[in-house]
């Protein structure tokens, strides 16, 4: 279940801007029995950066590239 959660707050996160905090919440709201651990946490971090990075000058999140799955 928690591959679920990690995916909902990513897409929260790349769609609607919200913040980790922010997200983790909104998903705490519908499922209180949620509870990430360290190793999730250090990932929306990471992906936080990424989003963060992947901004261009106009403020609008760039769509992540697709991997090549024929190599």
């Amino acid at each position: 279940m928690l591959l679920v959660v990690t995916v909902v707050v990513a897409y929260l996160k790349f769609k609607r801007g919200m913040s980790s905090s922010e997200a983790l919440e909104h998903v705490k709201m519908i499922r209180p029995t949620m509870c990430p651990n360290q190793g999730f946490m250090s990932q929306l971090q990471e992906y936080a950066k990424y989003l963060q990075d992947s901004r261009n000058k106009d403020g609008v999140t760039q769509e992540p590239q697709k991997l090549d799955s024929s190599a």
